[in-house]
């Protein structure tokens, strides 16, 4: 009997859970029901597009705060990618950066275990992430990668096949959605929503860009074009 083997990055803004031949991206969201909020009612994509939920984010700043929570999405995730139950046959990896907390790693184990994975074990998430990447860090150059997610950013030198310096930020790109929003208030009195800002951060490089929100004093639609 052959042992299936996953291996999940766990991120504040999507999650990736990945076999062998397969990788399944979504966002690390759920659906709750609001007049019992410990009742999971979608989690994923598909938890976005419901209507009348309450929303919560089991993985925020880079780490999981609701491991509960996540153990439940990441459940759902595997069954959706493996088709098969149970899970206890299964054995997951979850990428984590060695600047985690000691709390932080030991809710990546309980969220693993929790979601019904026989064994559990975690590896640096830059590591992989240059194994990923095709990274070679094995000479004796120095090698640097930087994983840019919503909460946090991780850099990482690589030298002789090891990592001879790294770092860990709480802030990401959700930082410059917060700059682009605070920038159109404050300079062009226009309110935008966070879909917006998101979108305007991808197309900064564009000489142009017209924009869609509301004026700052009357509330009204508006669209304006930002330089």
């Amino acid at each position: 009997m052959f042992e299936t083997i996953l291996a999940a990055d766990l991120g504040s803004s999507q999650t990736r859970l990945a076999t062998k031949n397969e990788i399944l991206t979504e966002e690390s969201r759920a659906a709750l029901d609001p007049e019992d909020t410990c009742r999971v009612l979608e989690v994923g994509d598909r938890a976005r597009r419901l209507l009348n939920t309450a929303e919560a984010f089991p993985v925020r700043n880079g780490a999981i705060a609701d491991a509960a929570l996540a153990a439940v999405m990441l459940r759902r995730f595997a069954l959706k990618l493996i088709k098969r139950r149970p899970l206890f046959g299964a054995s997951l990896t979850i990428a984590a950066p060695l600047a985690a907390k000691p709390i932080e790693r030991a809710a990546a184990l309980e969220t693993g275990r929790g979601a019904g994975f026989r064994r559990v074990r975690i590896v640096d998430s830059l590591l992989a992430g240059a194994e990923g990447a095709g990274l070679d860090i094995t000479g004796h150059g120095a090698r640097m990668l930087a994983d840019i997610g919503r909460d946090s950013v991780k850099t990482a030198v690589f030298a002789s096949g090891g990592i001879i310096a790294e770092s860990f930020a709480r802030f990401g790109s959700s930082a410059a959605d917060r700059g682009i929003r605070t920038f159109l208030a404050e300079e062009h009195r226009l309110l935008v929503g966070a879909r917006t800002a998101e979108r305007l951060k991808k197309s900064l490089g564009a000489p142009l860009i017209r924009v869609n929100g509301r004026d700052a004093s009357t509330g009204l639609p508006v669209s304006r074009d930002i330089r």
